[in-house]
């Protein structure tokens, strides 16, 4: 029976009053890939897309708000025979 690894990545995107809103990996704030750049290099490494979920948040009277998109892969793992 094949057995699969899981890998989840989030990228956020809050908007505050006062701040600049921009997306940003959860897991490396400093990695400027896009999502097409981030999942075509994990797919080279034989991650399969999986899902994708997405939530978002309102606060503040509509001026604020912040919303995340988790994505869930799954590789198959090599099994020791």
């Amino acid at each position: 029976m094949q057995k699969w690894g899981y890998l989840a990545i989030t990228r956020t995107w809050e908007k505050a009053e006062l701040r600049r809103s921009e997306w940003v990996w959860d897991d490396d704030e400093n990695d400027q890939r896009s999502v097409t750049e981030r999942l075509n290099g994990l797919g080279q490494e034989g991650w399969e897309s999986v899902c994708v979920v997405p939530v978002a948040l309102e606060y503040g009277e509509g001026r604020a708000g912040k919303a995340t998109l988790t994505y869930v892969l799954k590789r198959p793992l090599e099994t020791a025979r």
